[in-house]
């Protein structure tokens, strides 16, 4: 495929915005700069904007999708930017049966845990926020260490918000090594939606997320995946961490994910460093070379009818055909805490899980509006709702999707949280254009991609 810069232009009284086309030999993917939205034009119809015509049905379409206006005509507003929490997560304890080798929370000798009286203090203020701001739905997700090490903590919130009209999404990120057959009937009947933290395989998991203590943990996961299908549940993902290991395993990892376990969503997300970890981060330049390595993994289970849908390249097919911005990480940047908001085992408010440092505490249960807490700290210019520095990014046709990437991940990084997150740019820069070019010549892939068949 061949990359085409379409400068601004305005003819008549028609403004066509900046945008990247990808062209093959009889089509053109067009990308807005300043929008994110998107639209396949014929190459015909390329060769008119490269030379500022514009017919009146391509100029409706240009504007319907965001790619052009005429004056008073309206934008499409992406839905960032506002102020509006209503995903959030709760840390139910720093403690872990597991000890795994890129873990961005230090160990702890006594680790902390919520109590019960905790957990009605925290649901009775997010009832009250829904109340306030007229919530009908909220998103919860029981967080830790291993959060399954608290269950009656997750049931309790469920039982808090049953005695509302507040429809709750309760969901919980568990490395499923406590799921015996007792718990998964406790975490159906507190209609709990699950994801379970695997590495892969066994070689690969087993290196990567031992028990504490140093023994293997794969059979254990595998066991509690078992008992959570023997208990009803059938649409539970997994959670996979990237490393320098899965590299020379990823064959093995997807066949252990698509064929022994039969896992309908995964979503592998690349390592990000801390000081403890950058010998298993992959280097940059290893990147592009993993994005293809999975898709063609990815393809062989299409061949073979094996139903599979990786999220991180399933929701960045979204970006590029619907622009959703759903994604609280990926879609648009990050949203934490103007979406997601995180309560800390010391009652303390953070703008994401990651970010729960003292000096990104945005206040504490009982203090206030979870939204008002916000905008003091970014009203105070507190580090972490800084602008992020994008000079680098110049005319890449990403920047809207991205837009810099993680802050936590920065701030564990480097120690600051308006850096580029260099390993979210260079998976970007290689998936993106790849997707694309499925987008346009093999479109039923692409539908495989987003849906796994289904």
């Amino acid at each position: 495929m061949e990359r085409v810069d379409i400068q601004a232009f305005t003819l008549d009284k028609l403004t066509v915005h900046d945008m990247v086309a990808y062209v093959t030999s009889d089509q053109a993917f067009l990308i807005s700069l300043l929008h994110g939205t998107t639209l396949c034009i014929t190459r015909p119809c390329l060769e008119d904007l490269l030379h500022h015509r514009v017919h009146n049905e391509t100029a409706f379409i240009l504007v319907q999708r965001g790619l052009a206006s005429y004056e008073g005509s309206r934008a499409p507003i992406p839905q960032c930017g506002r102020i509006n929490p209503t995903f959030f997560l709760i840390d139910l304890t720093k403690a872990c049966n597991l000890q795994c080798r890129y873990c961005f929370r230090e160990p702890e000798a006594t680790a902390p845990h919520m109590t019960a009286e905790q957990i009605d203090r925290i649901c009775d203020e997010l009832i009250a926020y829904c109340q306030r701001h007229g919530l009908s739905c909220l998103s919860i997700q029981a967080w830790g260490g291993e959060p399954l090490i608290e269950l009656s903590l997750i049931e309790r919130i469920r039982h808090c918000f049953d005695e509302t009209n507040i429809a709750l999404q309760l969901t919980i990120e568990t490395n499923a090594t406590l799921i015996t057959p007792s718990v998964a009937r406790r975490l159906k009947n507190s209609r709990v939606e699950i994801g379970v933290s695997i590495d892969g395989c066994a070689a690969v998991h087993d290196a990567q997320r031992p028990f504490v203590g140093g023994s293997p943990s794969f059979a254990r996961v595998r066991e509690g995946i078992e008992n959570l299908r023997q208990a009803g549940y059938t649409d539970f993902g997994s959670i996979t961490v990237v490393t320098r290991n899965t590299l020379d395993h990823l064959p093995e990892v997807i066949r252990c994910f698509a064929q022994e376990l039969h896992l309908p969503s995964i979503k592998l997300n690349l390592m990000r460093k801390t000081d403890r970890n950058r010998q298993l981060a992959l280097d940059l330049q290893e990147i592009p070379s993993y994005v293809d390595n999975l898709l063609g993994e990815l393809r062989a289970c299409y061949e073979q009818g094996i139903s599979i849908v990786e999220q991180n390249i399933a929701q960045r097919l979204a970006n590029l055909l619907f622009r959703p911005c759903g994604n609280i990480c990926n879609a648009h940047g990050c949203h934490g805490g103007y979406r997601m908001l995180s309560i800390g085992v010391d009652d303390g408010v953070y703008p994401c899980e990651l970010s729960d440092i003292p000096s990104y505490c945005l206040g504490k249960i009982g203090q206030g509006d979870f939204t008002e807490m916000v905008q003091k700290a970014i009203d105070a210019q507190m580090e972490y709702f800084q602008p992020r520095r994008l000079d680098d990014c110049g005319r890449c046709p990403w920047l809207f999707y991205c837009h810099g990437g993680c802050r936590s991940a920065m701030q564990y990084d480097c120690g600051d949280p308006c850096r580029i997150d260099a390993t979210e740019c260079a998976f970007n820069q290689a998936l993106y254009p790849r997707l694309v070019e499925i987008l346009m010549l093999d479109p039923a892939f692409a539908q495989y991609l987003q849906k796994g068949g289904c």
